[in-house]
């Protein structure tokens, strides 16, 4: 008989969900309504999706995590052209599929070392 070997969760994939959850807890302090978490469209996903009562609009979300902070490689460093195309598909699927018709935002997120240490607002719009 086969003996099954528990896999452990990678630790690059651990820091990214405390990353998440540090965002979530994060956006929620300042107001937002968080509406989902990791919601999957085919092969791409939303991080957070929420809520800016704020700006009254629907905020797509990718986190960036680091489990340390460099200036010299901030998180945000990995968000480059493809991802913000990435999070732009994911979010016009996202739009399309609800039938939503109003106003959005995609933000990122940076997490460092348990910390929110960068919001960008309204990313990757040339």
């Amino acid at each position: 008989m086969d003996s099954i070997i528990p896999t452990k969760t990678p630790p690059h994939l651990l820091i990214g969900k405390q990353g998440e959850h540090v965002a979530a807890a994060f956006l929620q302090s300042l107001g937002y309504e968080i509406r989902g978490r990791n919601i999957r469209l085919g092969k791409d996903e939303i991080d957070i999706l929420a809520f800016d009562p704020v700006d009254s609009v629907l905020v797509f979300v990718e986190v960036k995590s680091r489990a340390w902070y460099s200036e010299r490689f901030p998180p945000g460093m990995n968000a480059g052209y493809r991802k913000h195309q990435k999070i732009r598909r994911s979010a016009i699927r996202w739009v399309t599929r609800h039938c939503y018709q109003g106003a959005y935002r995609l933000d990122l997120v940076c997490v460092a070392h348990g910390n929110v240490i960068e919001h960008f607002k309204q990313i990757g719009c040339d």
